[in-house]
Protein backbone atom coordinates (compact mmCIF):
# COMPACT_ATOMS: atom_id res chain seq x y z
CA UNK A 1 0.00 0.00 0.00
CA UNK A 2 2.10 2.17 1.02
CA UNK A 3 4.75 1.81 -2.10
CA UNK A 4 1.36 2.31 -4.42
CA UNK A 5 1.45 5.68 -2.53
CA UNK A 6 5.00 6.86 -2.93
CA UNK A 7 4.81 5.83 -6.69
CA UNK A 8 0.94 7.71 -7.17
CA UNK A 9 2.99 10.89 -5.55
CA UNK A 10 5.59 10.75 -7.17
CA UNK A 11 3.54 10.32 -11.09
CA UNK A 12 1.61 13.48 -9.31
CA UNK A 13 4.81 15.41 -8.37
CA UNK A 14 6.29 15.02 -12.05
CA UNK A 15 3.16 16.06 -13.87
CA UNK A 16 3.22 19.38 -11.99
CA UNK A 17 6.54 19.99 -13.36
CA UNK A 18 5.18 19.42 -16.40
CA UNK A 19 2.46 21.59 -16.01
CA UNK A 20 4.92 24.17 -14.81
CA UNK A 21 6.66 24.79 -18.41
CA UNK A 22 3.17 25.22 -20.23
CA UNK A 23 1.84 28.49 -20.02
CA UNK A 24 -1.45 29.48 -17.90
CA UNK A 25 -3.44 29.73 -21.37
CA UNK A 26 -2.43 26.74 -22.55
CA UNK A 27 -3.88 24.57 -19.08
CA UNK A 28 -6.29 26.77 -18.62
CA UNK A 29 -7.82 26.23 -22.55
CA UNK A 30 -6.69 21.86 -22.27
CA UNK A 31 -8.51 22.17 -18.64
CA UNK A 32 -11.25 23.53 -19.92
CA UNK A 33 -11.53 21.98 -23.15
CA UNK A 34 -11.50 18.84 -21.24
CA UNK A 35 -14.62 20.07 -18.74
CA UNK A 36 -16.38 20.85 -21.87
CA UNK A 37 -16.25 17.16 -23.48
CA UNK A 38 -17.51 15.79 -20.70
CA UNK A 39 -20.10 18.33 -20.07
CA UNK A 40 -20.80 16.62 -23.84
CA UNK A 41 -20.34 13.06 -22.79
CA UNK A 42 -23.75 13.62 -20.37
CA UNK A 43 -25.52 15.82 -22.88
CA UNK A 44 -25.45 19.18 -21.12
CA UNK A 45 -26.63 21.56 -23.92
CA UNK A 46 -24.03 23.91 -25.03
CA UNK A 47 -21.01 21.16 -24.26
CA UNK A 48 -20.15 20.44 -27.76
CA UNK A 49 -20.28 24.41 -29.03
CA UNK A 50 -17.78 24.75 -25.64
CA UNK A 51 -15.05 22.14 -26.94
CA UNK A 52 -15.15 23.30 -30.74
CA UNK A 53 -14.42 26.93 -29.40
CA UNK A 54 -11.62 25.97 -26.48
CA UNK A 55 -10.15 23.44 -29.03
CA UNK A 56 -10.22 25.98 -31.85
CA UNK A 57 -8.58 28.31 -29.61
CA UNK A 58 -6.07 26.32 -28.43
CA UNK A 59 -5.25 25.41 -32.15
CA UNK A 60 -5.10 29.15 -33.03
CA UNK A 61 -2.23 29.30 -30.35
CA UNK A 62 -0.05 26.64 -31.61
CA UNK A 63 -0.61 27.36 -35.43
CA UNK A 64 -0.48 31.07 -36.86
CA UNK A 65 1.08 32.23 -33.82
CA UNK A 66 3.21 29.33 -33.06
CA UNK A 67 6.59 30.95 -33.82
CA UNK A 68 5.56 34.11 -31.17
CA UNK A 69 3.68 32.15 -28.60
CA UNK A 70 6.44 28.86 -28.15
CA UNK A 71 9.23 31.54 -28.68
CA UNK A 72 7.90 33.72 -25.60
CA UNK A 73 7.40 37.05 -27.95
CA UNK A 74 4.90 39.13 -26.82
CA UNK A 75 2.08 40.26 -29.38
CA UNK A 76 2.74 43.98 -28.83
CA UNK A 77 6.64 43.02 -29.81
CA UNK A 78 5.92 40.64 -33.15
CA UNK A 79 7.93 43.68 -35.28
CA UNK A 80 10.45 44.54 -32.69
CA UNK A 81 13.83 43.77 -33.41
CA UNK A 82 14.74 43.22 -29.67
CA UNK A 83 12.33 41.05 -29.12
CA UNK A 84 13.99 38.31 -31.49
CA UNK A 85 17.60 39.73 -30.57
CA UNK A 86 18.29 36.00 -28.60
CA UNK A 87 16.58 33.72 -30.78
CA UNK A 88 17.98 32.11 -33.75
CA UNK A 89 16.41 31.81 -37.20
CA UNK A 90 16.65 27.94 -36.51
CA UNK A 91 14.40 27.97 -33.57
CA UNK A 92 11.73 30.52 -35.34
CA UNK A 93 11.70 27.74 -38.24
CA UNK A 94 11.49 24.69 -35.08
CA UNK A 95 8.76 26.60 -33.46
CA UNK A 96 6.66 27.33 -36.65
CA UNK A 97 6.89 23.29 -37.05
CA UNK A 98 5.78 22.42 -33.72
CA UNK A 99 3.26 24.33 -33.24
CA UNK A 100 1.86 23.20 -36.87
CA UNK A 101 2.38 19.43 -35.66
CA UNK A 102 0.84 20.42 -32.21
CA UNK A 103 -2.49 22.54 -34.13
CA UNK A 104 -2.93 19.09 -36.08
CA UNK A 105 -3.30 17.33 -32.70
CA UNK A 106 -5.50 19.75 -31.07
CA UNK A 107 -7.71 19.44 -34.30
CA UNK A 108 -7.19 16.20 -34.37
CA UNK A 109 -8.65 15.99 -30.60
CA UNK A 110 -11.43 18.14 -31.86
CA UNK A 111 -12.58 15.66 -34.73
CA UNK A 112 -12.56 13.20 -32.59
CA UNK A 113 -14.73 14.44 -29.53
CA UNK A 114 -16.93 15.61 -31.67
CA UNK A 115 -17.21 12.48 -33.30
CA UNK A 116 -16.60 14.68 -37.02
CA UNK A 117 -15.70 12.11 -39.68
CA UNK A 118 -11.82 11.72 -40.67
CA UNK A 119 -10.85 12.04 -37.21
CA UNK A 120 -8.75 8.88 -37.25
CA UNK A 121 -6.55 10.23 -40.46
CA UNK A 122 -6.02 13.58 -38.34
CA UNK A 123 -5.08 11.92 -35.36
CA UNK A 124 -2.93 9.36 -37.83
CA UNK A 125 -1.16 12.65 -39.64
CA UNK A 126 -0.75 14.09 -35.88
CA UNK A 127 0.77 11.16 -34.50
CA UNK A 128 3.58 10.82 -36.73
CA UNK A 129 4.13 14.99 -36.88
CA UNK A 130 4.62 14.77 -33.23
CA UNK A 131 6.86 11.87 -32.94
CA UNK A 132 8.88 13.01 -35.92
CA UNK A 133 8.85 16.70 -34.18
CA UNK A 134 9.36 15.50 -31.08
CA UNK A 135 12.72 13.30 -31.74
CA UNK A 136 14.03 16.43 -33.39
CA UNK A 137 13.53 18.60 -30.67
CA UNK A 138 14.52 15.83 -28.08
CA UNK A 139 18.31 14.94 -30.12
CA UNK A 140 18.77 19.15 -29.74
CA UNK A 141 17.67 19.34 -26.28
CA UNK A 142 20.29 16.83 -25.53
CA UNK A 143 22.91 18.55 -27.63
CA UNK A 144 21.53 21.71 -26.38
CA UNK A 145 19.37 21.59 -22.62
CA UNK A 146 17.95 24.98 -23.13
CA UNK A 147 14.66 25.96 -21.49
CA UNK A 148 13.04 26.60 -25.09
CA UNK A 149 13.47 22.77 -25.76
CA UNK A 150 12.28 21.73 -22.47
CA UNK A 151 9.23 23.63 -22.46
CA UNK A 152 8.54 22.00 -26.28
CA UNK A 153 9.10 18.41 -25.12
CA UNK A 154 6.58 18.84 -22.46
CA UNK A 155 4.18 20.14 -25.00
CA UNK A 156 4.57 17.63 -27.82
CA UNK A 157 4.63 15.24 -25.43
CA UNK A 158 1.31 16.14 -23.35
CA UNK A 159 -0.25 16.56 -26.84
CA UNK A 160 1.71 13.18 -28.14
CA UNK A 161 -0.01 10.99 -24.99
CA UNK A 162 -3.31 12.77 -25.75
CA UNK A 163 -3.34 11.88 -29.51
CA UNK A 164 -2.29 8.20 -28.81
CA UNK A 165 -5.17 7.91 -25.98
CA UNK A 166 -7.90 9.08 -28.65
CA UNK A 167 -6.57 6.85 -30.89
CA UNK A 168 -6.41 3.57 -28.97
CA UNK A 169 -10.13 4.76 -27.70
Amino acid sequence: MFYILKVLFIHIKQTVLLLHFMRKSEIILLSLAILSAYLKSISVPGGAFLTTILLGTLALFYSPMGFLYLNNIKFSGIFSKESYRDISGMQILGAIFIGKALAVSVVGALFTLQSWPRANLLLSGALMLDLVVGAIVFVKFFQTPTPYFRQNITRIGIWLLITILLLIF
